[in-house]
């Protein structure tokens, strides 16, 4: 078995050992991003906020609960924020990837 040569494009692939910010990311040539939670018990949340370049407040667009991973359209905005606000588990893994469509 050969190993992938395909990039993480957003580079979010960490363990995450306590709440708050995971990091914030350029979502430019992003139509759309695919988060995954691994390890994690069901109390566990992570929510992602959106915003455009310039924009002063962050909005709400995903909270992943547990070990999950979910698909979000990101065509309309410009940078995307992590934050763990309930850390629920050991060995807490995040991965975060961006796609174009077409």
């Amino acid at each position: 078995m050969t190993e992938s040569s395909h990039e993480n494009k957003l580079g979010i692939n960490q363990f995450i050992l306590s709440t708050g910010l995971i990091g914030e990311y350029d979502l430019e040539n992003n139509d759309y991003i695919r988060v995954a939670v691994e390890n994690a018990n069901a109390g566990n949340t992570v929510d992602l906020y959106v915003k455009l370049n310039g924009q002063t407040n962050w909005k709400l667009i995903k909270s992943i609960t547990g070990s999950t991973s979910d698909s979000i359209v990101t065509n309309s905005y410009d940078e995307l924020q992590v934050i763990c606000s309930t850390l629920d588990g050991t060995n807490v893994k995040i991965l975060g990837s961006g796609f174009k469509r077409g």
